[in-house]
């Protein structure tokens, strides 16, 4: 059983990648009825950030496949681990060498549209799928970022978070999301945003029906709007 996703969204040429684990944790809370009325407890599943890593800008594609070798081999990750890669652009050859060393990443292209495919190596969904995705997840309490993670990773998620945006093109109308402002980052988004997915997917009653998970636990909740409980 895979209890862990170790996401990737591999930067371009002025973009930093980023590397995002996140453990999915399986809990069991009130269902939330009249304190009058029976409360049989529900088991949840939800996603707890537990790492973000941010490559140097320039990274060579070569190191960070070395790194991604050497974070899921590392005698401390004892999970069964989902590796979720951008296999957008350049994604495909790093997809390629990961392969080669064993860990079968799951590639993710990135597409413009509504639509979901399958390929051999993975699949293609769209953006605006991801990025609604991830709104869910958030909005139903169903994501924790660990209290142990470094304030300033921890600020630089928060910052990227509030930045993202959707962005009308004014000639084509097209809806595109992205950072507010080209100095911007969205690279930790995009790699929560496909590791949710892949939750979601292989997890699909995670996030069917309204029910919000507002158990307190040793995590700090981000609710929907990036304030914190």
């Amino acid at each position: 059983m895979y209890n862990r996703i170790l996401a990737v969204d591999l930067g371009k040429q002025n973009d930093s990648s980023a590397i995002v684990m996140m453990d999915i944790v399986e809990r069991r809370q009130e269902t939330g009825l009249s304190p009058h009325q029976f409360q049989p407890l529900a088991t949840v599943q939800e996603l707890h950030v537990v790492f973000i890593e941010r490559p140097p800008l320039g990274t060579l594609y070569t190191d960070l496949v070395d790194r991604i070798d050497a974070i899921m081999k590392h005698p401390d990750n004892d999970r069964k681990t989902y590796l979720v890669i951008d296999q957008s652009g350049i994604g495909q050859p790093v997809c390629d060498f990961l392969r080669k060393k064993k860990l079968n990443p799951i590639g993710i292209t990135i597409t413009a549209g509504e639509a979901v495919n399958s390929t051999d190596t993975g699949y293609k969904v769209s953006k605006a799928i991801l990025v609604s995705t991830l709104q869910i997840i958030f909005k139903r309490h169903r994501i924790k970022i660990s209290g142990q993670l470094p304030m300033g990773v921890k600020s630089q998620l928060l910052h990227e978070l509030k930045s993202f945006q959707a962005k009308i093109k004014t000639q084509t109308k097209n809806v595109s999301y992205e950072a507010a402002k080209e100095e911007d980052h969205d690279d930790i988004v995009m790699a929560l945003a496909i590791g949710v997915w892949i939750f979601q997917r292989f997890f699909p009653d995670a996030l069917e029906g309204n029910q919000e998970n507002t158990g307190k636990t040793e995590y700090d909740v981000l609710n929907y709007g990036l304030k914190k409980e």
